[in-house]
């Protein structure tokens, strides 16, 4: 092949990509760690020069592409073919079809924009192709090249071209262009298989590629480095409402962005070079925006912690809302949350997380280092002692709650129906054990419940655990003698009390 080679690279998946380079099309299915000639210029490439334009990869059997070749010199005069070869068994075989053959001079060959400018093969198979020589035109084809439809785009100019099926596609170019980068850019789109084509956004650059991951979300780079147009300006726009509105997302001066290659509706790929030359590769996989912060724990209380407690993460970086946003305890990731702040998330201590386990906040800025956190099991009450006290008890000690999950600055109260006995001076010892003193003294006789409450409501419950006496019970007239010496002493040291108030 004469005229040099331009590089260019069409990507089916991971494995496996076609690609100009060193002269001739090269395929790989090993993820490029080998590339394999496919032969096509060795029985095709007879014209006195020829340079490919456009590539586009189905799969690993299966391009398509363009071609400009200068078949006949009869100075100063050329003749021109734009040719589209594609294969459908790896290169073993190829069909061609030529596009457009023109006869121009040497300056108008320099002067206007010349061959095919894009190529594209939509889901269902449909080929669509764009020329932009005097007469910008567009072909396609529903049955594998076996017959064309043609379009004419009057004075639209496409450079290049995105298709999903054989109604539907966007595009990219210039509208009533008189020489090489003197146009208005436009991005446009058709639903009516190209016949005819609505102004989208009118740009003050001029576009050079367009991607779409789906029929809502696209990319269109630029600026277009042309003879009568230098590039002025790096950029990308993106649009996620199928092209009512589109946003600028990446601007550098000088910088030409050539081409764009969208995977999803997060992650795309943008090629060109820089104000000096330098090749100029950009990649999101943030659908373009900025990148948050990774997520940073700086604390998680309390831990330890029972089963079902409320727990706040305490940090930065989690992102106002949360939206997909998540905390994982080891394995297990949380789907219910209370809250969700940039700086706290609070949440339930999840059920089945005993001893330690890691806790990580994933977020779109990543996932955040681990940080431990001591699961204690389910909150109980196993035992009490004393269980039992009498009607006459005024400051009885219960020196033994065994469970599991204690906290500190835990309540604790004895239930019988309504009526409610609360204890005070309680102490937490461990997470398995607490004290507490409480006045028993009138208090309805019969059957309590132990009701032990941490800080945030939780609370576990002994049923029937401790009985309360009836100081009838040990016969009345030693009831009656306690209660009335019990009575006598409380007399007693009221009266010195006010004794010595008077002096």
């Amino acid at each position: 092949m004469y005229g040099g080679s331009t590089p260019m690279v069409s990507v089916v998946d991971e494995n496996t990509a076609w690609a100009f380079k060193w002269g001739g099309l090269y395929r790989t299915t090993d993820a490029g760690n080998t590339w394999s000639p496919v032969g096509w210029f060795t029985s095709h490439s007879t014209h006195a020069a020829s340079n490919p334009q456009k590539l586009c990869a189905v799969d690993a059997d299966t391009a398509w592409f363009s071609m400009w070749n200068i078949g006949y010199i009869f100075a100063p005069t050329l003749i021109i073919y734009w040719t589209v070869y594609w294969t459908t068994d790896g290169g073993i075989t190829w069909s061609k079809y030529d596009m457009n053959m023109i006869s121009c001079t040497a300056y108008s060959f320099i002067e206007y924009p010349d061959g095919v400018s894009g190529i594209d093969v939509a889901d269902d198979g449909s080929v669509w192709v764009s020329t932009y020589s005097l007469s910008p035109q567009l072909s396609k084809t529903t049955d594998n090249g076996v017959s064309w439809h043609h379009y004419d785009l009057g004075n639209l100019y496409i450079f290049d071209i995105c298709a999903f099926d054989a109604d539907n596609a966007w595009a990219v170019g210039v509208e009533t262009m008189t020489s090489l980068g003197n146009g208005t850019g436009v991005i446009v789109r058709t639903s009516d298989g190209g016949a005819t084509w609505q102004v989208q956004e009118r740009l003050n650059t001029i576009p050079a590629g367009i991607s779409a991951a789906d029929e809502q979300t696209a990319w269109v780079v630029g600026d277009l480095d042309l003879p009568y147009h230098p590039a002025d300006k790096g950029i990308i726009f993106k649009t996620t409402d199928g092209g009512n509105t589109w946003v600028t997302q990446y601007e550098e001066d000088g910088a030409c962005l050539m081409d764009v290659c969208a995977i999803d509706a997060d992650t795309a790929w943008a090629a060109g070079r820089h104000a000096d030359g330098s090749p100029l590769m950009l990649k999101t996989e943030s659908g373009g925006n900025p990148v948050p912060p990774k997520p940073f724990i700086s604390s998680i209380s309390p831990s330890p912690a029972p089963w079902n407690t409320l727990l706040t993460i305490t940090g930065s970086g989690f992102g106002e809302e949360r939206g997909e946003s998540y905390v994982s305890f080891g394995e297990t990731m949380i789907e219910d949350y209370e809250s969700w702040s940039d700086g706290s998330i609070t949440l339930k201590a999840p059920e089945n997380v005993e001893g330690e386990v890691a806790v990580t906040v994933t977020t779109p800025g990543g996932t955040s280092d681990p940080v431990v956190f001591h699961g204690l099991g389910a909150l109980t009450i196993e035992s009490v002692t004393p269980a039992v006290g009498s009607q006459l008890d005024l400051f009885l000690a219960i020196d033994g709650i065994s469970g599991n999950g204690f906290l500190p600055v835990a309540s604790v109260r004895l239930e019988k129906g309504t009526a409610v006995l609360n204890a005070y001076g309680v102490n937490v010892e461990s997470h398995d054990k607490a004290t507490c003193t409480v006045t028993l003294f009138g208090a309805e006789p019969g059957v309590y419940d132990v009701v032990l409450t941490i800080p945030d409501g939780l609370e576990a419950r002994l049923p029937e655990a401790f009985t309360v006496s009836s100081a009838c019970g040990a016969g009345s007239g030693t009831a009656l003698l306690a209660l009335g010496l019990t009575l006598g002493a409380m007399s007693v040291v009221g009266t010195l009390r006010a004794k010595r108030g008077r002096r």
